[in-house]
């Protein structure tokens, strides 16, 4: 006989662990904030710059956060993003 099956291990093993991070240090900030200053306050151990914009994206594309604005830096645009709890 099959164990039932458990949504919460589905979950947890679905959601990244960088998408926690990124929604819970929007959330105490309670500003935007770019892939360069979450991996700022992930003092560079959780993961680079590639891997925290790459799941910016994400949480964006699934509209879990929104692009606020870009700023130029260092030829190129900085993208910044928000949560907004429901």
């Amino acid at each position: 006989m099959r164990a039932p099956l458990s949504w919460s291990q589905v979950f947890d093993e679905q959601i990244h662990p960088a998408k926690i991070f990124i929604l819970e240090a929007l959330d105490h900030v309670g500003l935007p904030l770019s892939a360069k200053e979450v991996n700022k306050m992930a003092d560079g151990k959780r993961g680079d710059l590639v891997t925290w914009a790459y799941h910016l994206r994400q949480l964006a594309k699934e509209s879990l956060l929104h692009r606020t604005h870009q700023a130029p830096y260092r030829g190129t645009l900085e993208a910044f993003y928000f949560y907004e709890p429901l």
